[in-house]
């Protein structure tokens, strides 16, 4: 004679049990739905987190910003444009050209590099006071698939602010058609010089 199948708690969102037996499937809907509730909750929840964990010091940042961007020589050369900008996080798009391609006409992954360096530089920046300006200290990046679409997207974002050095991370995607693919991933250390003017010298 077998056993008696004993009933087990399935996890669901805090506070939420749906009980069933091995091998069956006993309120299979409810836990779905409770599941799937948790699952958008929680994205949700780290989405607002990742961009509201830091406040800018200068209320005029984004102003700041983007006439620093606006006198970018390299920038205009590639006609990439600031896309997002906000506390700890910043957006770069450049569309495609022919001049940017490598041999086999993908973007070139100095153009990668480039975008994802400004973009890492002024997530940076938006912490920083208004009489301050920024450099790059270093970076690494990792090639992950080639950049063949439309427009080279950079998303950075600031990990952890310290007074002086900033700890980015940007990752660069390709669009193709209407769909993104990952293709570099950079990871960059930005400085902070205070009492330093961000003008041309």
């Amino acid at each position: 004679m077998s056993p008696p199948i004993r009933p087990r708690l399935i996890y669901c969102p805090p506070g939420l049990f749906v009980r069933g037996a091995p091998g069956t499937s006993a309120q299979p809907a409810r836990h779905e739905c409770a599941l799937r509730r948790f699952v958008w909750r929680a994205a949700i929840l780290r989405f607002m987190k990742e961009h509201s964990r830091f406040t800018a010091s200068d209320a005029e940042y984004e102003s700041r910003i983007r006439d620093s961007f606006s006198r970018q020589g390299m920038m205009k050369h590639l006609g990439a444009r600031l896309a997002v900008l906000g506390p700890g996080h910043a957006e770069i798009r450049a569309p495609f050209r022919a001049e940017l391609t490598q041999q086999h006409g993908y973007f070139h992954a100095g153009v990668s590099g480039t975008i994802a360096d400004s973009a890492c530089g002024y997530a940076a920046y938006t912490l920083m006071p208004a009489d301050s300006s920024v450099l790059t200290v270093e970076y690494k990046m990792n090639m992950l698939a080639p950049a063949e679409g439309e427009e080279l997207i950079a998303r950075a974002k600031v990990l952890r602010s310290g007074k002086t050095l900033k700890i980015c991370v940007a990752d660069v995607h390709v669009l193709k058609g209407s769909a993104e693919v990952h293709c570099a991933t950079m990871l960059a250390t930005i400085m902070c010089l205070q009492g330093k003017s961000d003008g041309a010298r």
